[in-house]
This record gives structure tokens, C-alpha cells and sequence, in this order.
């Protein structure tokens, strides 16, 4: 693999989705129990939390961090 495509193929993975939920959502409507809900925003809390960190790295003032994350990898 060419080292560009290398490169764009690392940046695109930085790239994730966090699931979500619908904030209209009602738990009622959902029909399940109070503890699988408990689980339920438990599991999308942990998921959000882990995308944290990346969130962070894009809103630096500075993109140098993610220059040299790139030439490392290439």
C-alpha cells in the first residue's frame, strides 16, 4: 500500500459513530424493566465515554498531534 492511501486509510479510521438514543424516548414505551433500562443508558453512557477522547483530539487549536500520529503509522 502507497503511504498516502496508508495515511487516508488511518484517518478514516479515526472516524466513529456513537450510538444513541432518542431523547424523546420514553422508558415506559420501551416496555422493558426499570433494571434493563439502568443497563440500557449504563451501555450507551460507557460507549459515549469511551469516544470522549477522540472528540477531544479533533477540537485541538493545534493539528501537530495528529500530523505525527499519521507519520508514526506510516
Amino acid at each position: 500500500m502507497q503511504t498516502q492511501e496508508k495515511i487516508l486509510s488511518i484517518v478514516a479510521s479515526l472516524v466513529k459513530d456513537v450510538p444513541a438514543i432518542a431523547l424523546d424516548t420514553q422508558i415506559n414505551d420501551l416496555n422493558i424493566s426499570s433494571m434493563q433500562a439502568v443497563m440500557m443508558v449504563s451501555e450507551i453512557e460507557s460507549t459515549f465515554n469511551i469516544a470522549l477522547p477522540m472528540q477531544e483530539f479533533y477540537v485541538r487549536e493545534c493539528i501537530q498531534d495528529l500530523v505525527q500520529f499519521v507519520e508514526e503509522a506510516a
